[in-house]
């Protein structure tokens, strides 16, 4: 029997040619068997013209008369398991989709399977599931293992490397994500040319990488990554809207939210996928924080706590959850924001969010601890937040300058004037170094860093009688 039809499938996905991807397997068996395969092209066909709930539908009875007649094993049975699981991804159940295809991925395995084009692109999606489910150092093995196999088609290796660069982004590992972003798009002018829809992948998740690491060529690089996407596909295609909100993200990063919001409005209210729908909440979220609406920020941060809560996504609910208790701060409702931050930090923490998350929840429990005039609980969330952040940033970065100010105001409160005191001296001198670059003097305003360290040096200094260091004055 010629599984062509699963290989179809994947084909599909990858953009690849599904005759130059067949494989068999085993000899054709029975009416049984003949009813399941035209079944399972069946569902297939379904998927794509009627949508993922009808072939679900479908598949559903069609596998589990599968399992029972032909086994679970059985290359048919796979097959009709695997487009279940890519409806069930479709769907915005990805935990499902996934369980489903890594038992396909292990028969296939058995069966020597693990090193054909169709196994590779089932990786592929795969990796894209943990992804979405933010597990991310797993998509990355996942994919390091792809990229490593010699017998992978260059089409094949340009997807992995996107989507290598995604994950690595969202590990924080921007220089890293960077470099493999560029050998993308290196990999699809060659192959494809300028105006090709993974050239213009390739050179959005480009873009991205310069705006995480502060690359003024960001901005022009989204936009005429946004402008092929719309020429090629129309404004309300994914493709479109996902460089729209990479230009927003850039646009929020230069410090312009004025701009960014009207683009994530737009795609916050357009987008139907649930999902997606959530991630444009959050960033919309930050935009109107940044414009000192709080509110309506609160507001778009509990839905999208609830979307991503259903979708499985708890890391990410998890920072939703703590930025929706920094608006309820901000709104003055410091109570109902306690238990949102206490819940977001224990949800970091036991799904090793990493250092910078826990961090940021431990400093904005420290902020709420403050406000609710807890100056001891305050003190031991502003150390921990900044302890995490110490031995990570380099001297003078405004995010060690924001922990050491926020602690050392906490000491003030407690009554701890001279530990207060050199504390803020130290945090003023390298403000005073950092301020002399005019770049990042725009890193601190927004969050008024500036202004904060050196009044806290003042208040410290009256507290204790103690002279302002002159270069301070």
């Amino acid at each position: 029997m010629k599984v062509w039809f699963l290989l179809s499938l994947l084909a599909g996905l990858c953009g690849l040619p599904a005759t130059g991807l067949a494989q068999t397997a085993g000899p054709d068996g029975a009416e049984t068997r003949a009813a399941l395969e035209a079944e399972a092209r069946m569902v297939e066909s379904v998927r794509v013209e009627e949508g993922p709930e009808a072939a679900l539908a479908r598949a559903e009875p069609a596998l589990a008369r599968a399992r029972a007649e032909l086994g679970e094993d059985h290359p048919v049975t796979l097959h009709l398991m695997a487009n279940s699981a890519f409806a069930l991804g479709e769907l915005g159940r990805p935990e499902e989709a996934l369980a489903r295809l890594d038992h396909v991925a292990s028969r296939w395995a058995a069966l020597g399977w693990d090193r054909t084009a169709f196994s590779q692109a089932t990786d592929l999606y795969r990796a894209g599931l943990l992804a979405e489910l933010d597990r991310n150092a797993a998509a990355e093995a996942l994919l390091t293992t792809l990229l490593g196999q010699p017998d992978l088609s260059s089409e094949l290796r340009l997807r992995a490397l996107t989507q290598m660069a995604d994950v690595l982004y969202r590990q924080s590992r921007f220089e890293d994500g960077l470099a493999v972003a560029a050998e993308a798009l290196t990999a699809a002018r060659t192959l494809y040319g300028d105006r090709h829809d993974q050239t213009l992948e390739a050179l959005g998740l480009y873009g991205t990488g310069l705006d995480l690491t502060g690359d003024d060529r960001a901005l022009p690089i989204l936009r005429q990554a946004v402008e092929g996407n719309v020429t090629l596909h129309g404004a309300a295609d994914r493709r479109s809207t996902t460089t729209l909100y990479r230009l927003a993200s850039a646009r929020m990063a230069a410090g312009r939210p004025d701009l960014a919001e009207p683009l994530l409005r737009q795609l916050f209210m357009g987008e139907p996928d649930l999902a997606l729908r959530a991630i444009y909440g959050h960033r919309l979220a930050l935009a109107l924080m940044a414009l000192d609406r709080p509110g309506e920020a609160e507001a778009i941060l509990s839905a999208a706590v609830e979307m991503k809560r259903q979708g499985g996504q708890s890391l990410s609910a998890a920072s939703s959850l703590s930025m929706q208790a920094s608006a309820l701060d901000r709104l003055g409702r410091h109570r109902e924001a306690e238990p949102l931050h206490r819940e977001a930090l224990a949800l970091l923490t036991a799904s090793g969010a990493g250092w910078e998350a826990e961090s940021s929840a431990w400093l904005a429990l420290g902020d709420n601890q403050r406000a609710l005039g807890h100056p001891l609980a305050a003190i031991q969330a502003f150390a921990r937040a900044r302890d995490l952040a110490t031995d990570r940033l380099p001297d003078g970065h405004p995010r060690r300058l924001m922990r050491d100010q926020r602690l050392a105001a906490a000491w003030l409160d407690s009554g701890q004037s001279d530990a207060a005191l050199a504390l803020a001296r130290q945090t003023a001198d390298a403000a005073v170094h950092r301020l002399r670059d005019a770049r990042a003097n725009g890193d601190l305003d927004p969050w008024d860093t500036r202004r904060a360290v050196f009044g806290t040096l003042v208040r410290a200094a009256w507290d204790t009688g103690a002279d302002l260091p002159s270069q301070s004055r």
